[in-house]
């Protein structure tokens, strides 16, 4: 394939040589609506994980896990520390 071709069209001709895996895209949609949740859960003020879990009805374990790697990403940030848990909240652009 071509280097001298705009990324798009470099992308459309390898899903159709390739097809699209659907239980990636399924994996993907599902990660995408859990991230949703959880920011809608910290719009308007911090929370802890059990408050997230309890707000988004997830499992906290799954909360955790989300909220690690959106905190590695950079997505969210740890605020203060109330009791056993941190408190985040979504990061400034």
């Amino acid at each position: 394939m071509s280097n001298k071709l705009p990324y798009k069209e470099q992308l459309k001709i390898l899903r159709d040589k390739n097809g699209i895996n659907k239980e990636l895209m399924e994996y993907l949609k599902e990660t995408n609506k859990i991230h949703k949740l959880i920011f809608e859960a910290i719009a308007t003020d911090p929370k802890t994980i059990p408050e997230i879990s309890r707000e988004t009805n997830l499992e906290p374990e799954l909360v955790f896990w989300h909220v690690n790697a959106l905190r590695k990403y950079g997505k969210i940030v740890d605020g203060i520390k109330t009791g056993d848990y941190w408190k985040y909240s979504k990061a400034s652009a």
